[in-house]
């Protein structure tokens, strides 16, 4: 069944993972268009991986800027409603930016130090491939895409940055 129907009007696709599509209109003639090839089982299995990774998180940890101090007056249930286990996704990267920004960071208040940058820079990156590869084909996707290349450029050179000033992690 090679031969298409030449009597239907408007664009006609053949829909087959992993083999190139032909689509035919009668204002653009026949035009060949990209399909990305099947994903194998390891990465499917590694996306897998990497959303469960980034769905493990203390879920009784305090939302970023909060310390106990400021909780040790209220009640057991708004305790609860202040911790990560009711935050939403972008709460806890910002709990997550929070945690590597006091991993690097060289004095207090430090927040521009090249290695400060490319921890935060990989939090964003992290936080965009979670996004890319749970919904991948969302309104967004190409911004979402663009942003993570830009994020990426940025992070390579705070890394250049970082290995001229040999600072030692």
């Amino acid at each position: 069944s090679g031969t298409l129907p030449l009597s239907r009007w408007g664009p006609i696709t053949r829909d087959t993972r992993g083999v190139p599509r032909v689509r035919i209109s009668r204002y653009t003639g026949v035009k060949a268009v990209k399909k990305a090839p099947p994903k194998t089982e390891w990465q499917v299995a590694a996306e897998k991986e990497f959303l469960a990774m980034r769905a493990d998180f203390p879920k009784d940890a305090l939302l970023p800027g909060l310390t106990p101090d400021d909780v040790a007056g209220l009640t057991p249930e708004m305790r609860q409603c202040l911790t990560l286990r009711c935050a939403n996704a972008e709460q806890v990267s910002r709990w997550r930016k929070h945690q590597w920004i006091r991993k690097f960071q060289r004095r207090p208040f430090d927040t521009n130090s090249p290695a400060v940058r490319m921890a935060v820079l990989t939090e964003r990156i992290l936080r965009l491939r979670a996004h890319l590869l749970r919904k991948p084909r969302d309104g967004g996707h190409q911004e979402a895409k663009q942003a993570h290349g830009i994020a990426l450029s940025k992070r390579l050179k705070a890394m250049k940055t970082l290995y001229k000033t040999d600072f030692t992690l």
